[in-house]
């Protein structure tokens, strides 16, 4: 089920992004750590047969110091003397010779027999030999320019494995308890991030339609949660103009129909007061028809209001005798001039045509 909260998402992204960066790290450390485990294992190696090679062939192999066993095995977690120690003499008698500790005999491949001759030492992984592999040099000796015997040195890659199993252990138990720790740390920073969020959506709940005046608060940062505030606040600034509009426009459209409804319901009130001839009543209704007209027009001319502000209304024009126009409205304003007692007079005027709307 996808979560719904931003909050929860961004914490499962965070957490999971985290989780796979600890996973490849981890990944490569451990690569990393058995690389330089053998690097070192093998270093070792070819320093013991190095040493040991400066010893006359027909010797036997010295015993080691105490100082460079003890060494061996604080950081190794064993002596490579233990066992695995050997000089051979595979172009002569072929007998190997035994080591301090009376070792047995480590098998030589052809591969580093062949190697040997020709003077090239050789790194080899045996198995068998022991429940751990063990990783063996094959240490060609020159004497007067010559490859008299083979120096084999072998140690048990223990150690390796027992340290490559103490950090993958190490990585199980850190891992649930980074993973922990980052999730409760994104949803932390998340709810943090997220606040001001919080706080225009409550801010947006109070602003109504007779409350459009109010505005989002701003922390003045110029960050992406200032951005989204300040397009709100301009776009409450665009309702409240739009809401005052048809405020206005609905207070403008009731005032222009009350006057002819005014006019209308009066002399209708006069009218029958008394009784009148038919000449009286056929006057009064004739002026209820041009007040019932004139509300005609109101309407109409709301709706073309309407239709201008939604952007549908399209202009047709046309020639306009603009003499006639300023008639037309003399005699619609003459009606509310006489109910007021003002004199309307019209000028001479000249006659022009323009092309437009009527």
């Amino acid at each position: 089920m996808r979560p719904r909260s931003i909050r929860a998402r961004l914490t499962l992204w965070y957490t999971s992004l985290l989780t796979v960066t600890i996973l490849l790290l981890g990944a490569s450390a451990y690569g990393f750590l058995g690389y330089s485990l053998a690097r070192d294992i093998d270093r070792a190696l070819q320093g013991v047969a190095v040493a040991l090679s400066e010893q006359p062939s027909r010797s036997r192999l010295p015993a080691v110091s105490p100082d460079i066993d003890a060494i061996f095995r604080r950081f190794f977690g064993m002596s490579p003397w233990d066992r695995y120690v050997e000089r051979r003499h595979p172009w002569s008698d072929r007998t190997p010779q035994e080591s301090p500790s009376g070792t047995g005999r480590l098998p030589l491949s052809s591969q580093a027999l062949n190697r040997a001759a020709e003077g090239l030492e050789t790194f080899e992984t045996l198995a068998g030999l022991e429940p751990y592999p063990v990783r063996v040099l094959t240490h060609p000796v020159r004497e007067a320019g010559r490859i008299t015997s083979l120096i084999q040195v072998g140690m048990s890659l223990e150690s390796v494995s027992v340290t490559r199993r103490r950090f993958l252990l190490v990585m199980a138990a850190v891992l649930p308890l980074a993973v922990l720790l980052a999730g409760s740390g994104g949803w932390l920073l998340a709810r943090r991030a997220l606040k001001p969020v919080d706080r225009m959506t409550e801010a947006a709940r109070r602003i109504s339609a007779e409350h459009l005046d109010e505005r989002v608060h701003t922390t003045g940062t110029g960050d992406e949660l200032d951005r989204l505030a300040a397009t709100l606040n301009d776009m409450l600034g665009r309702l409240d103009i739009t809401f005052r509009q048809i405020r206005q426009f609905s207070a403008d459209a009731s005032h222009e129909l009350q006057t002819p409804l005014t006019i209308l319901q009066g002399e209708l009130e006069v009218a029958l007061r008394a009784p009148r001839t038919p000449d009286e009543y056929r006057r009064v209704l004739t002026s209820a028809l041009e007040e019932s007209d004139r509300i005609a027009r109101l309407v109409e001319g709301l709706l073309l209001l309407s239709r201008a502000d939604a952007g549908v209304l399209r202009m047709d024009h046309q020639a306009v005798d603009l003499a006639r126009l300023v008639a037309e409205v003399r005699e619609q304003g003459q009606v509310l001039a006489n109910a007021r007692g003002v004199t309307l007079d019209l000028g001479p005027l000249t006659p022009m045509t323009i092309q437009g709307d009527h």
